[in-house]
């Protein structure tokens, strides 16, 4: 049996109009509290509270519920109100909301432990080619090429995605050296999901990841098939159900252990006949450049170790060099050159062609 609590042991009462049910919750809750408080662990001073947070387990949807603090030192109660406590799974979930809110059309959490030493930071040094090198004359990190950088502190990834139909090329258009507007879009969706938890959760911390593995970066297609929005092709490129292979990724690091999406169970690529690789204009996937007994990886680029990337980069440079002066006054008083890099691959895919939301962003 408990003994009777002390002079300053707190206890919680359910709010007015509590069920049964959830005055059980409390009654238990309370009692746990006073537990906690005999032995130490919990710190409840007389004139200072520490604020206790609960997820509205049984209030969904009303974001803040009241509680009330007793201090029997005192003989009188003391009311206050106390916002749910946003739990991992309550945070997650209002995250993957937050960014469709903000612009994204997918979006899903992955586990930092399952993306160290993945499928692609394993093959890079394994790689045949290290086509479009110059990127590591660019590295920032201090690692290796290839080699992505952690902070100590991440433990999970939001990768998100904008989807990119044909009907809109101008998202991945390249006016010299400046930024398409895909790119652009989805910088602002990390900027307004990190302004976000800076006002909702600041004890999280936040790391805004570029799109080269060189610069902070990391290998997103793996990233996203981790947070289950879908999985390799044999294109080499992410399949989603939604888009298919026309969808534009960027990435977050959270310093919150947060529960991982599921993966994507399904094939997207099951029954087809890969028109996407009779597509590719460099014949990239004609010939099987890796095998599992070379890399010691099961998993191979475009699923069977076809993808051979120099061939495409090859393909990159020709639209690099393609590129016609073309105004846009928007960007600059001067004609820049217009990049347009090939898709035929993506274009190729039988994934259904879903238009892209047209969406409000907020933030910015």
């Amino acid at each position: 049996a408990c003994a009777q609590p002390d002079a300053d042991s707190p206890s919680i009462h359910a709010p007015r109009g509590s069920t049964a049910c959830q005055k059980d919750f409390f009654d238990t809750l309370s009692e746990a509290l006073w537990l906690s408080h005999s032995a130490s662990a919990f710190f409840l001073k007389r004139d200072k509270v520490l604020a206790f947070f609960f997820d509205s387990l049984y209030n969904e949807g009303q974001g803040k519920s009241s509680y009330f603090i007793d201090f029997h030192h005192t003989g009188k109660r003391k009311g206050m109100e106390v916002s749910g406590l946003r739990t991992e799974e309550t945070l997650a979930r209002e995250l993957l909301e937050k960014a469709r809110e903000f612009g994204a059309d997918l979006a899903g959490l992955a586990a930092v432990a399952d993306l160290v030493d993945g499928p692609s930071e394993r093959l890079f040094p394994r790689m045949k080619d290290h086509a479009r090198d110059h990127f590591a004359e660019q590295i920032t990190t201090g690692l290796p090429h290839g080699a992505v950088k952690w902070d100590p502190a991440e433990q999970t990834l939001l990768v998100f995605a904008v989807s990119h139909p044909e009907e809109e090329p101008e998202l991945d258009w390249w006016y010299g050296e400046i930024n398409p507007p895909g790119n652009q879009l989805l910088a602002q969706i990390a900027r307004s999901l990190r302004d976000y938890l800076a006002q909702r959760a600041p004890e999280v911390q936040v790391w805004l990841k570029p799109y080269h593995v060189e610069k902070g970066g990391v290998y997103l297609k793996d990233a996203a098939v981790a947070a289950g929005l879908g999985r390799i092709g044999r294109n080499n490129l992410l399949i989603t159900p939604q888009y298919g292979p026309r969808v534009r990724l960027r990435a977050i690091g959270l310093s919150a252990a947060l529960p991982s999406s599921p993966p994507l169970e399904e094939d997207p690529c099951q029954g087809c006949g890969a028109p996407c690789r009779k597509a590719c204009p460099r014949a990239a996937f004609s010939q099987v450049i890796y095998i599992p007994e070379e890399t010691g990886l099961e998993q191979l680029p475009a699923r069977d170790g076809t993808y051979y990337r120099q061939l495409c980069a090859l393909e990159m440079e020709r639209n690099e060099n393609d590129a016609v002066p073309t105004a846009n006054p928007e960007l600059s008083e001067e004609p820049l050159p217009l990049i347009r890099y090939c898709r035929a691959c993506e274009f190729a895919c039988r994934i259904p062609k879903h238009p892209r939301e047209k969406k409000e962003t907020q933030g910015g």
